[in-house]
């Protein structure tokens, strides 16, 4: 579905109202992300402050991440290439430039600290 989403955009425009993803379904120990890396690190510390300050939701869409990011991001393109190092991809060179693009045209859209947690145990528990 995230290939087909990805390079069939006009396909799916008019098929698809709505996808949901639920969470992994494989193993993801080889995940590049350094977010994840660091929340399967410190897995039970995040619960905990999460619990202990009621946090429900990360990278919510307000003024900080939708508009003050596009202003920041526009000027000065590096700081969002290593934005991009840090939480999507080491390698940029393989990256796709225009689906990027298409990506943080829908970015930040949030997401539940419980959907991140379970990455994060995915990887480490490194199991099926």
């Amino acid at each position: 579905m995230f290939y087909g989403l990805s390079e069939y955009e006009d396909y799916y425009k008019t098929r698809l109202n709505v996808a949901v993803m639920l969470g992994p379904v494989t193993k993801i120990p080889n995940a590049q992300s350094d977010l994840l890396h660091l929340m399967a690190d410190f897995y039970d510390e995040i619960v905990f402050q999460c619990d202990l300050l009621g946090i429900h939701a990360v990278f919510q869409q307000n003024f900080w991440t939708s508009t003050a990011l596009k202003l920041f991001c526009s000027p000065f393109a590096i700081f969002c290439e290593m934005a991009e190092y840090l939480l999507v991809s080491h390698d940029i060179a393989a990256d796709d430039k225009d689906r990027f693009e298409v990506y943080m045209d829908h970015n930040p859209n949030g997401s539940s600290v419980q959907s991140m947690l379970l990455y994060a145990q995915n990887m480490k528990r490194d199991r099926f």
